[in-house]
């Protein structure tokens, strides 16, 4: 209180210093009154700074005296009631409770939890690289969590934190085993959540997506559910399923920068960047509230998905004109051409092996724009991938009809029909722009 006396008494010192100059009345006067403000201010600082150390030494003390008797660990307690205040942890606070008594098993088990999560999200933000300190980390979080399974045995958070280090390591199917054995410890279907995640960071989308279809089947449910499917079905190219788990999850928890980013990544492969930009906008501004100022990038990049988007939008909006004058049509095909962000997506995607989803870009593309030869080919290549063989036929048909003398088209088309009636063993390996790259005889 009387810290809190003293600075408003200093604020007003200088800020009659400063009125007494600003309106001229008496420049000594005014300097003298801002000294004496700022001196106060900066005593006031020291003092309260001098107050708190021997507070931080008062509770150390008692701390210590406290766990020397047996009676309990003040950090622990300290760190228990902030958890169930705020839902989140403090590491120095656990980290002086260990120091205090290394085989607290409650603190070693928030401390283990604690930096499993922060590591996950880090390596989940691409900081692992940035980070002095996150070896350093991932080496203690190892360590710890093998200390707990030796004090605690029955305990499965153990196994799920030195899981979440093995996924970090890129150690995938050892963290699958510790994922299991936690499951022997546990009656809750959850642990099938960190089966599916490790899954889906070793690129077996299909495989998290069963993982989570037993979760649901032995009882799961909660918004963390509707995002790990929703980054699962993502993660496998089908982005239209994963929109409705997605947003489900967003209507039930609101703002959580992993859901964010899955949304923004979503929309921008169904083609709506205007969504994409909102929703990478939202992530930058989470993250960066948070203390992540680097995460401007997403503010960035929000920015220039808006722009795109308004440019392929008026683009396509001017198409339906300048495609009936000749001079016009070429220069608009070539500065801004109205197939896209459509044709660039469907290239990415194909390129990831999601052909469904890039089959309706290219097929969009097509109704815009029904004189490119170029595009049914790579409409003929994308069915091919998928089995469809008339369609891809018949795709390679409107390709050569277009360009009558392009004999790669030909080719294609000859190689196309073969496979498609059974009559040779080779498997055909073609761009995304429908070139032949390479037959292998099986």
């Amino acid at each position: 209180m009387k810290n809190r006396f003293l600075l408003i008494v200093s604020a007003a010192t200088v800020l009659g210093g400063l009125g007494s100059i600003i309106i001229g009345l008496n420049l000594l006067v005014g300097s003298i009154l801002i000294i004496l403000g700022v001196g106060g201010a900066l005593w006031s600082s020291f003092a309260l700074e001098v107050r708190n150390r021997q507070a931080e030494n008062l509770i150390e003390a008692q701390a210590t005296l406290l766990a020397y008797r047996g009676i309990g660990n003040t950090y622990t307690e300290a760190v228990k009631r902030e958890l169930s205040r705020t839902g989140s942890s403090k590491v120095d606070l656990l980290r002086k409770a260990l120091e205090l008594n290394p085989d607290d098993t409650e603190a070693i088990a928030m401390l283990c939890t604690t930096l499993g999560l922060k590591l996950s999200f880090s390596q989940w933000l691409g900081e692992q690289n940035r980070n002095v300190g996150f070896d350093k980390d991932l080496a203690f979080t190892r360590e710890l969590a093998k200390k707990g399974m030796g004090l605690l045995p029955q305990s499965p958070i153990f196994h799920d934190v030195l899981g979440i280090v093995f996924d970090i390591e890129g150690k995938h199917q050892e963290a699958r085993t510790e994922f299991f054995r936690s499951s022997r410890l546990r009656s809750d279907p959850y642990w099938r959540l960190l089966v599916a995640r490790s899954w889906g960071m070793s690129g077996n989308f299909q495989k998290a997506i069963e993982a989570l279809q037993e979760a649901l089947k032995e009882g799961a449910e909660d918004w963390v559910i509707d995002l790990y499917y929703g980054s699962a079905l993502q993660g496998a190219g089908n982005y239209e399923e994963a929109q409705s788990h997605l947003e489900s999850a967003f209507k039930t928890r609101g703002w959580r920068p992993e859901l964010l980013a899955d949304l923004a990544t979503n929309s921008y492969f169904q083609g709506k960047l205007l969504r994409a930009a909102k929703f990478e906008a939202a992530t930058g501004i989470y993250l960066m509230a948070a203390g992540r100022f680097r995460e401007i990038r997403r503010l960035v990049q929000a920015v220039v998905h808006f722009c795109i988007s308004l440019l392929c939008t008026f683009s396509k909006f001017l198409w339906p004109v300048t495609r009936c004058l000749p001079g016009l049509r070429w220069v608009h095909s070539r500065l801004l051409p109205p197939s896209e962000p459509e044709l660039r997506l469907s290239w990415i995607l194909m390129r990831k092996g999601h052909y469904a989803a890039a089959e309706q870009h290219l097929r969009r593309v097509c109704s815009i724009m029904p004189k490119r030869a170029e595009i049914f080919m790579s409409l003929a290549v994308c069915l091919a991938k998928q089995g469809k063989k008339e369609g891809a036929l018949l795709a390679c048909d409107t390709a050569i009809e277009l360009e009558p003398e392009n004999d790669v088209y030909r080719h294609n088309r000859k190689t196309l029909e073969l496979w498609s009636t059974g009559q040779t063993g080779r498997v055909i390996e073609m761009d995304h722009r429908g070139q032949i790259k390479r037959v292998i005889e099986n």
